[in-house]
């Protein structure tokens, strides 16, 4: 079973979700709806790079999609970075990027391989 830890940097107006181990996508969207039922940030940084995503289907991938893009409303104008540390965790996150890029996301959505572009894209830490 994976975790998925938060910290809120309220000056930056950033929240930091850090995953590791394996997690499933049932974790996922509960990890974001219950994010959205409490403090929102303007730009959420997800650290999977501990991560295990193997067992992840692209079904898995889709409902990660939906799920982001009901509760985007609430954060209109935000950003989200994933940061991953495998060619396979890109691909399931692109995935992920493209669906919303698709449907008019109110919250933009990139992937990286870097902490610190990630941090720059986001606004700066």
């Amino acid at each position: 079973m994976g975790r998925i830890e938060t910290t809120i940097d309220r000056d930056a107006n950033l929240t930091v979700r850090t995953v590791t181990g394996e997690v499933t996508a049932q974790e996922i969207v509960d990890a974001l709806a219950a994010y959205l039922a409490g403090e929102v940030t303007r730009y959420i940084l997800w650290d999977c790079r501990e991560a295990l995503w193997d067992r992840l289907t692209g079904s898995d991938v889709r409902n990660i999609a939906q799920a982001t893009l009901k509760h985007s409303g609430r954060r209109p104008g935000g950003r989200t970075a994933l940061l991953v540390s495998s060619a396979a965790a890109f691909g399931m996150a692109r995935m992920i990027d493209q669906s919303l890029s698709a449907s008019d996301s109110p919250v933009e959505f990139q992937t990286f391989y870097d902490r610190a572009a990630a941090l720059a894209w986001l606004g700066g830490e």
